[in-house]
Protein backbone atom coordinates (compact mmCIF):
# COMPACT_ATOMS: atom_id res chain seq x y z
CA UNK A 1 0.00 0.00 0.00
CA UNK A 2 2.55 2.60 0.96
CA UNK A 3 4.31 2.44 -2.84
CA UNK A 4 0.95 2.62 -4.59
CA UNK A 5 0.78 6.18 -2.17
CA UNK A 6 4.03 7.32 -2.70
CA UNK A 7 4.11 6.17 -6.80
CA UNK A 8 0.84 8.63 -7.09
CA UNK A 9 1.88 11.02 -5.07
CA UNK A 10 5.09 11.59 -7.68
CA UNK A 11 2.71 11.23 -10.60
CA UNK A 12 0.28 14.04 -9.47
CA UNK A 13 3.27 16.18 -8.38
CA UNK A 14 4.35 15.87 -4.86
CA UNK A 15 7.48 16.21 -3.51
CA UNK A 16 6.18 15.36 0.17
CA UNK A 17 3.74 12.63 1.53
CA UNK A 18 2.27 12.96 5.52
CA UNK A 19 0.89 9.93 7.32
CA UNK A 20 -1.09 10.26 10.46
CA UNK A 21 -2.56 7.21 11.27
CA UNK A 22 -4.46 5.87 14.06
CA UNK A 23 -1.93 3.35 14.87
CA UNK A 24 1.98 5.02 12.98
CA UNK A 25 4.34 2.05 14.51
CA UNK A 26 3.13 -0.77 11.84
CA UNK A 27 3.41 1.56 8.69
CA UNK A 28 6.63 3.27 9.81
CA UNK A 29 9.13 0.62 7.95
CA UNK A 30 7.30 0.10 4.67
CA UNK A 31 6.31 4.03 4.45
CA UNK A 32 10.26 5.10 4.57
CA UNK A 33 11.09 2.05 1.98
CA UNK A 34 8.24 2.87 -0.31
CA UNK A 35 9.11 6.92 0.07
CA UNK A 36 12.80 6.19 -0.48
CA UNK A 37 12.21 4.16 -3.50
CA UNK A 38 10.01 7.01 -5.30
CA UNK A 39 12.03 9.57 -4.06
CA UNK A 40 9.36 11.56 -1.99
CA UNK A 41 10.10 13.29 1.60
CA UNK A 42 7.50 11.77 4.07
CA UNK A 43 6.17 13.78 7.40
CA UNK A 44 5.11 11.17 9.91
CA UNK A 45 2.20 11.77 12.03
CA UNK A 46 -0.70 10.34 14.27
CA UNK A 47 -4.36 10.47 14.52
CA UNK A 48 -5.72 11.24 17.99
CA UNK A 49 -8.93 11.94 19.60
CA UNK A 50 -7.68 15.10 22.55
CA UNK A 51 -9.11 15.97 25.71
CA UNK A 52 -8.43 19.43 25.13
CA UNK A 53 -7.03 21.25 28.48
CA UNK A 54 -9.55 22.69 30.95
CA UNK A 55 -8.38 26.18 30.93
CA UNK A 56 -8.49 28.12 34.41
CA UNK A 57 -12.62 28.94 34.04
CA UNK A 58 -13.63 25.40 34.32
CA UNK A 59 -14.78 23.53 36.93
CA UNK A 60 -13.40 20.93 38.86
CA UNK A 61 -14.60 17.59 37.87
CA UNK A 62 -16.05 18.70 34.64
CA UNK A 63 -15.30 16.66 31.74
CA UNK A 64 -13.01 17.96 29.39
CA UNK A 65 -14.24 18.98 25.14
CA UNK A 66 -12.61 16.72 23.12
CA UNK A 67 -11.25 17.26 19.20
CA UNK A 68 -10.41 15.34 16.69
CA UNK A 69 -5.86 16.56 16.05
CA UNK A 70 -3.13 15.35 14.60
CA UNK A 71 0.00 15.13 16.01
CA UNK A 72 3.22 15.58 13.48
CA UNK A 73 6.84 15.12 13.80
CA UNK A 74 9.33 17.62 13.09
CA UNK A 75 12.29 16.15 14.32
CA UNK A 76 14.03 13.35 16.07
CA UNK A 77 13.14 13.96 19.03
CA UNK A 78 9.46 14.26 17.45
CA UNK A 79 9.61 10.61 16.52
CA UNK A 80 10.87 9.62 19.88
CA UNK A 81 7.69 11.27 21.27
CA UNK A 82 5.36 10.18 18.45
CA UNK A 83 6.38 6.85 19.41
CA UNK A 84 6.24 7.34 23.29
CA UNK A 85 2.06 8.57 22.63
CA UNK A 86 1.48 5.97 19.75
CA UNK A 87 0.93 2.63 22.11
CA UNK A 88 -1.59 5.12 24.83
CA UNK A 89 -3.88 6.83 22.09
CA UNK A 90 -3.88 3.31 20.33
CA UNK A 91 -4.80 1.29 23.30
CA UNK A 92 -7.89 4.36 23.92
CA UNK A 93 -9.10 4.13 20.44
CA UNK A 94 -9.57 0.60 20.96
CA UNK A 95 -11.47 0.81 23.75
CA UNK A 96 -15.41 0.08 23.82
CA UNK A 97 -15.82 4.17 24.51
CA UNK A 98 -13.45 5.59 22.13
CA UNK A 99 -11.79 6.80 25.44
CA UNK A 100 -10.13 10.47 24.58
CA UNK A 101 -5.65 10.66 24.81
CA UNK A 102 -5.47 12.89 28.01
CA UNK A 103 -4.23 16.58 27.69
CA UNK A 104 -1.77 15.80 30.61
CA UNK A 105 -0.44 12.85 28.75
CA UNK A 106 0.44 14.67 25.92
CA UNK A 107 1.53 17.88 27.64
CA UNK A 108 4.26 15.62 29.15
CA UNK A 109 5.82 14.64 25.25
CA UNK A 110 5.31 17.90 23.39
CA UNK A 111 8.98 18.31 22.15
CA UNK A 112 9.41 17.87 18.23
CA UNK A 113 5.82 17.60 17.56
CA UNK A 114 3.36 20.17 15.64
CA UNK A 115 -0.15 19.63 16.56
CA UNK A 116 -3.04 20.18 14.37
CA UNK A 117 -6.73 20.65 15.58
CA UNK A 118 -9.45 19.81 13.36
CA UNK A 119 -12.01 22.14 12.92
CA UNK A 120 -14.23 18.93 11.80
CA UNK A 121 -14.35 14.98 12.09
CA UNK A 122 -14.94 12.98 9.58
CA UNK A 123 -18.76 12.99 9.87
CA UNK A 124 -18.86 16.23 9.54
CA UNK A 125 -19.76 17.49 12.68
CA UNK A 126 -17.80 20.91 13.80
CA UNK A 127 -15.59 19.92 17.13
CA UNK A 128 -15.22 22.37 19.99
CA UNK A 129 -12.31 24.03 17.74
CA UNK A 130 -14.86 25.49 15.08
CA UNK A 131 -17.46 25.97 18.31
CA UNK A 132 -14.96 28.67 19.77
CA UNK A 133 -16.67 31.81 18.06
CA UNK A 134 -17.21 33.53 21.79
CA UNK A 135 -15.27 36.99 20.54
CA UNK A 136 -12.88 35.65 23.13
CA UNK A 137 -9.55 33.26 23.27
CA UNK A 138 -11.14 30.03 24.43
CA UNK A 139 -9.71 28.24 27.55
CA UNK A 140 -7.91 25.59 25.79
CA UNK A 141 -5.97 28.13 23.26
CA UNK A 142 -3.35 29.26 25.88
CA UNK A 143 -2.24 26.50 27.23
CA UNK A 144 -1.94 24.93 24.09
CA UNK A 145 0.23 27.73 22.31
CA UNK A 146 2.29 27.59 25.41
CA UNK A 147 2.88 24.18 25.68
CA UNK A 148 3.56 23.71 21.57
CA UNK A 149 5.96 26.75 21.24
CA UNK A 150 4.76 28.42 18.42
CA UNK A 151 3.41 24.85 16.72
CA UNK A 152 -0.11 24.51 17.00
CA UNK A 153 -2.17 24.73 14.47
CA UNK A 154 -6.12 24.42 13.68
CA UNK A 155 -6.84 22.53 10.75
CA UNK A 156 -9.53 22.93 7.67
CA UNK A 157 -10.25 19.11 6.63
CA UNK A 158 -11.98 20.62 3.28
CA UNK A 159 -13.02 17.54 1.17
CA UNK A 160 -15.04 19.68 -1.62
CA UNK A 161 -17.77 18.01 -0.05
CA UNK A 162 -21.47 19.96 0.72
CA UNK A 163 -20.83 22.31 3.78
CA UNK A 164 -17.43 22.34 3.96
CA UNK A 165 -17.06 25.79 2.63
CA UNK A 166 -19.13 27.01 5.57
CA UNK A 167 -17.18 24.62 7.86
CA UNK A 168 -13.84 25.86 6.85
CA UNK A 169 -15.19 29.69 7.11
CA UNK A 170 -16.40 29.05 10.92
CA UNK A 171 -12.94 27.29 11.64
CA UNK A 172 -11.09 29.75 10.25
CA UNK A 173 -12.73 32.38 12.05
CA UNK A 174 -12.49 30.30 15.57
CA UNK A 175 -8.36 29.64 14.86
CA UNK A 176 -7.99 33.81 14.39
CA UNK A 177 -9.68 33.89 17.84
CA UNK A 178 -7.56 31.09 19.64
CA UNK A 179 -4.36 32.88 17.89
CA UNK A 180 -3.52 30.18 16.27
CA UNK A 181 -2.51 29.55 12.11
CA UNK A 182 -4.73 27.65 10.50
CA UNK A 183 -3.43 24.60 7.60
CA UNK A 184 -4.90 22.77 4.86
CA UNK A 185 -4.97 19.25 5.66
CA UNK A 186 -7.63 17.89 2.75
CA UNK A 187 -8.16 13.92 3.41
CA UNK A 188 -7.27 11.44 1.87
CA UNK A 189 -8.10 8.33 2.63
CA UNK A 190 -7.98 6.72 -1.02
CA UNK A 191 -5.80 7.36 -4.36
CA UNK A 192 -8.75 7.84 -6.85
CA UNK A 193 -12.37 8.65 -6.96
CA UNK A 194 -13.09 5.07 -8.52
CA UNK A 195 -11.50 3.43 -5.19
CA UNK A 196 -14.43 5.03 -2.77
CA UNK A 197 -16.20 1.58 -3.06
CA UNK A 198 -13.25 -0.67 -2.13
CA UNK A 199 -11.97 1.76 0.36
CA UNK A 200 -15.71 0.95 1.78
CA UNK A 201 -15.73 -2.37 1.53
CA UNK A 202 -12.10 -2.82 3.34
CA UNK A 203 -13.18 -1.17 6.37
CA UNK A 204 -16.20 -3.07 6.39
CA UNK A 205 -13.60 -6.51 6.03
CA UNK A 206 -11.85 -5.38 9.00
CA UNK A 207 -14.92 -4.55 11.20
CA UNK A 208 -14.15 -0.58 10.96
CA UNK A 209 -17.07 1.78 11.23
CA UNK A 210 -18.48 3.95 8.79
CA UNK A 211 -18.42 7.43 10.15
CA UNK A 212 -20.02 9.26 7.49
CA UNK A 213 -19.40 10.02 3.63
CA UNK A 214 -16.37 9.43 1.97
CA UNK A 215 -16.96 11.32 -1.13
CA UNK A 216 -14.11 13.52 -2.54
CA UNK A 217 -11.56 11.84 -0.23
CA UNK A 218 -8.97 10.65 -2.48
CA UNK A 219 -5.55 12.11 -2.98
CA UNK A 220 -5.89 15.50 -4.75
CA UNK A 221 -3.37 17.24 -7.57
CA UNK A 222 -2.17 20.21 -5.70
CA UNK A 223 -4.31 22.61 -8.68
CA UNK A 224 -6.98 21.05 -7.11
CA UNK A 225 -6.21 21.34 -3.34
CA UNK A 226 -5.06 24.79 -3.98
CA UNK A 227 -8.53 25.63 -5.99
CA UNK A 228 -10.61 24.04 -3.12
CA UNK A 229 -8.65 26.08 -0.72
CA UNK A 230 -9.06 29.41 -2.83
CA UNK A 231 -10.93 31.37 0.10
CA UNK A 232 -8.15 30.49 2.08
CA UNK A 233 -4.45 30.52 0.65
CA UNK A 234 -2.89 30.70 3.87
CA UNK A 235 -3.70 28.03 4.70
CA UNK A 236 -1.77 25.56 1.49
CA UNK A 237 1.20 28.00 1.82
CA UNK A 238 1.28 27.12 6.19
CA UNK A 239 0.69 23.45 5.18
CA UNK A 240 3.39 23.82 2.57
CA UNK A 241 5.54 25.47 5.57
CA UNK A 242 4.73 22.66 7.91
CA UNK A 243 5.17 19.62 5.66
CA UNK A 244 8.94 21.08 4.79
CA UNK A 245 9.60 21.40 8.10
CA UNK A 246 8.61 17.70 9.38
CA UNK A 247 10.19 16.03 6.44
CA UNK A 248 13.31 17.88 6.87
CA UNK A 249 13.72 17.84 10.22
CA UNK A 250 13.24 14.01 10.41
CA UNK A 251 15.37 12.95 7.12
CA UNK A 252 17.94 12.18 9.07
CA UNK A 253 15.84 9.69 11.07
CA UNK A 254 16.45 6.07 10.50
CA UNK A 255 13.34 3.33 10.82
CA UNK A 256 13.59 -0.39 10.79
CA UNK A 257 12.93 -1.48 7.40
CA UNK A 258 12.22 -5.02 8.17
CA UNK A 259 10.43 -7.05 11.28
CA UNK A 260 13.75 -8.26 11.98
CA UNK A 261 15.48 -4.97 12.30
CA UNK A 262 12.77 -3.84 14.59
CA UNK A 263 13.28 -6.78 16.63
CA UNK A 264 16.96 -6.16 16.56
CA UNK A 265 16.41 -1.94 17.20
CA UNK A 266 14.23 -3.09 20.50
CA UNK A 267 16.99 -5.39 21.82
CA UNK A 268 19.40 -3.12 21.93
CA UNK A 269 17.52 -0.36 23.52
CA UNK A 270 16.42 -2.82 26.20
CA UNK A 271 20.20 -3.75 26.40
CA UNK A 272 21.47 -0.63 26.49
CA UNK A 273 18.59 2.06 26.77
CA UNK A 274 17.08 3.31 30.21
CA UNK A 275 14.55 0.21 30.16
CA UNK A 276 17.85 -1.94 31.38
CA UNK A 277 17.71 -0.10 34.66
CA UNK A 278 14.37 -1.05 35.15
CA UNK A 279 14.52 -4.53 34.50
CA UNK A 280 13.94 -4.85 31.09
CA UNK A 281 16.15 -7.60 29.25
CA UNK A 282 16.65 -8.88 25.73
CA UNK A 283 14.56 -12.10 26.85
CA UNK A 284 11.60 -9.53 27.63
Amino acid sequence: MPQSWCRRAAELGYTTLGAAERSPLAALPSLRRAADESGIATVYGMEVALALPQGTGRKSGQPSEVAPALLLARDAEGMGNLMRLAATAYARWLSPEVAPLPWDALAKHTGGLALVLLGWDERGELSPIAGATAKKQPPWAGEIATAFAGHAYVGLPHAGREGDDDRASRTARAAEEAGLPIVAVPPARYLRPEDAPAYRAVRAARGLPFNGPDEGEHLRAPDEVAAMFAQWPGAVDNAARLAHECATGTASWQAPRTADEAAEHLRALAEKGPGAANGITPEM
